[in-house]
């Protein structure tokens, strides 16, 4: 049933009970029936109240309550048991006068006993009712709403029990039934007010931290989960975690992470609203150069031509780091200074660190035009310098000076250590030749069949 059928259902119910109740109260004299009239009385304050809190609550976000609406179910569950507890308190002191001695008159007709099965009647179709609508749409002003009736039902046989026994000369049995019916509805409103308050203070729900934790662990990419935050608003539960991820990983890497995360939550929480945090962490698994690629990114830099050995008993990490270019060499060398304790603290005190500072090229201006008579000289050169193997040049003009790219044929049987120092010793030619040339680089692949 749709949750505004369900309120408005418990509504008609509640009105109906209600003026029943004191209608053969008031004719009978029963504190039971009175007891039971300003219960049903009560069911039907916080019908409507519910009625109301579950219109308000389905309205989504807006500009001013970015969380919903939900929690004003919360507040409606509140104002009902206030009135649960002061309902109870005024007939517990009425049943204590009157087992005390005050008279009262007290007339059993069959019209009684007959209105209190009729309650008990209504009472069980309304509970049944509310209890499926709340927990089809998890709807805490409907499960409040639904332990009224089911209190209701209880508290009506006690009173028709009352009734009963008063009617073969035990009056006493009415205020006792009246007390049992107001320390039950107390019971059920002091439980029903530390839920209401407990959403409204934002209580994390019973062992859902643990569980949450435990699930996301399992998550591919996830190394640590640091902080789990967990609250109820209504049907939806709200969750702000934070977890600790490989600190090389990607932004791309970062988001699948992110994103398996919450798929992870809302594969058991489906009315979850979830917030994830990702914290780069430093992986036990990491080399020499993720440390120092991570480490860098950290500082505004990048490094590259990374190189390790050893020196004695010390070791010698040699690394290029690119600064942004606009930055001071003042400026430059105090943050490699920061970077390169950080280096020294994550991979030891026993490895010297040597840093090259150069400008990063991302922000370079597009290549400029480059006219074909210098383009040609150019490539001569380089064809005369490297020999036939050159092939693939790619000249680009950066401001003043030269980005060189080519491949170099050599012959297959050469190891790869000679064909480096070929690449290094044609580098090197080429610079002699052309000074401007601020980046050479240099493909070397196998001479194929054929060519000389």
């Amino acid at each position: 049933m749709d949750k505004q059928k369900a309120a408005l259902s418990s509504v008609v119910g509640g009105g109906l009970l209600t003026a029943l109740k004191i209608f053969v109260g008031l004719i009978t004299g029963s504190l039971g029936i009175l007891s039971e009239a300003l219960h049903s009385g009560l069911d039907f304050a916080a019908a409507l109240i519910a009625f109301f809190a579950v219109r308000i609550s389905d309205k989504p976000p807006d500009r001013t309550h970015h969380y919903g609406h939900s929690k004003v179910e919360s507040l409606s569950a509140l104002a009902e048991t206030t009135l649960l507890l002061l309902t109870s308190a005024w007939v517990i002191q009425e049943a204590i006068a009157r087992l005390r001695g005050k008279e009262a008159h007290l007339e059993v007709t069959g019209y009684s006993i007959a209105v209190m099965v009729f309650s008990i009647m209504v009472a069980s179709s309304l509970s049944i009712i509310l209890t499926r609508t709340a927990r089809k749409h998890q709807s805490q002003a409907l499960q409040a709403d639904a332990l009224h009736y089911t209190s209701d039902i209880f508290s009506s046989l006690v009173v028709l029990l009352g009734l009963i026994a008063a009617k073969f000369g035990m009056e006493w049995a009415d205020p006792v039934a009246a007390l049992v019916v107001a320390i039950m509805v107390m019971v059920a409103g002091i439980r029903l007010s530390r839920e209401a308050l407990n959403i409204l203070m934002d209580r994390a729900p019973e062992g859902l931290k643990e569980e949450i934790t435990e699930r996301v662990a399992l998550v591919p990419g996830v190394l640590k989960v640091n902080k789990v935050r967990a609250r109820n608003a209504g049907r939806q539960v709200f969750v702000d975690i934070e977890v600790g991820i490989k600190r090389s990983a990607s932004l791309e890497e970062s988001h699948r992470i992110a994103q398996a995360v919450e798929e992870a939550i809302l594969s058991f929480i489906p009315q979850g609203d979830v917030i994830v945090h990702t914290e780069p962490v430093a992986n036990q698994d990491e080399t020499f150069y993720e440390k120092t690629q991570a480490i860098a990114s950290q500082f505004g830099m990048r490094a590259h031509s990374l190189s390790f050995h050893k020196q004695g008993n010390r070791g010698v990490l040699e690394v290029h780091l690119e600064a942004p270019a606009h930055w001071t060499l003042d400026h430059a060398h105090e943050v490699v200074s920061k970077l390169e304790e950080k280096l020294t603290k994550e991979l030891g005190t026993d490895i010297d660190i040597v840093t090259h500072i150069e400008p990063q090229m991302e922000n370079e201006a597009s290549p400029q035009a480059l006219p074909r008579s210098t383009r040609r000289a150019l490539e001569k050169v380089i064809a005369e310098i490297g020999g036939e193997g050159v092939h693939n040049v790619q000249i680009h003009k950066h401001g003043q000076n030269y980005h060189i790219s080519l491949h170099l044929a050599i012959e297959p049987t050469k190891s790869v250590e000679e064909a480096h120092k070929l690449a290094e010793e044609l580098e090197k030619k080429i610079r002699e030749q052309i000074p401007s040339a601020s980046r050479i680089v240099i493909h070397t692949e196998p001479q194929r069949r054929g060519e000389s």
